[in-house]
């Protein structure tokens, strides 16, 4: 009995254990370093320095820059993007595809910041 408890136990704690894994890392786009992201069709553009930290990350919206933030889920392949247009902090959330050279995010809402709603967001590597 007390081997069938220790065998329980430890198949346990390894299950535990096992949720703390992220099955995207490596695969997302800070992941890559001195590489350049690109979204053309919404004008959205961010670089990964050396140390997998995002620089010149920004949006384009009717001809102004404001500053891009993404936080990617540890969990999964959701992503959350932050910027501010006049003192409004806006975030969309969307889920991503990922891929060496390009990953894809489907937003369902653009909370009218972008042409379409739902859009789907395709970043090229343009360097790297």
């Amino acid at each position: 009995m007390k081997k069938y408890l220790y065998s329980c136990f430890m198949l346990l704690m390894v299950c535990l254990c096992a949720c703390d894994s992220d099955p995207y890392q490596g695969k997302r786009p800070i992941n890559y370093p001195n590489t350049v992201w690109v979204c053309d069709e919404y004008d959205m553009r961010f670089s990964v320095n050396k140390d997998g930290k995002l620089e010149e990350n920004y949006i384009v919206i009717q001809g102004e820059k404001y500053p891009l933030s993404f936080l990617w889920s540890a969990l999964d392949e959701r992503v959350s993007i932050k910027f501010n247009i006049h003192d409004e902090e806006i975030e969309l959330y969307g889920k991503c595809k990922f891929s060496k050279n390009e990953f894809t995010i489907y937003v369902p809402d653009t909370k009218g910041y972008l042409k379409d709603s739902p859009a789907t967001l395709v970043f090229k590597r343009v360097t790297g």
